[in-house]
């Protein structure tokens, strides 16, 4: 759910000031921060208004950049842990072998 008081809060703005923004009236924003949902075009605004102000909503889509940062750190992982994965078959490996002698 749309966390209302956190992106105006975050936006710096009054509820009179955002409700002007988003083209409601500021008990309109009243409500939704207590719980009332808005309509999908009074959410687009509210997105479109926090994405053009760069504030981040909730699970909403990361920056392009950031997704990139977090894809490589992703592979960066995997492939260590690839890499302990091989490590320890060859210490079993060799520890098998030692056992059986």
């Amino acid at each position: 759910m749309l966390d209302v008081a956190e992106i105006r809060e975050k936006l710096g703005f009054s509820q009179k000031e955002f409700a002007k923004r988003i083209g409601v009236s500021p008990l309109a924003c009243a409500r939704w921060e207590k719980g009332t949902v808005p309509r999908d075009q009074h959410v687009d605004a509210i997105i479109e208004l926090a994405n053009n102000h760069n504030v981040r909503i909730g699970n909403e889509k990361l920056p392009k950049e950031e997704l990139e940062d977090l894809k490589t750190e992703l592979k960066d992982m995997l492939f260590t842990t690839e890499m302990a994965v091989l490590t320890l078959n060859n210490i079993g490996i060799k520890l098998r072998k030692h056992l059986e002698n």
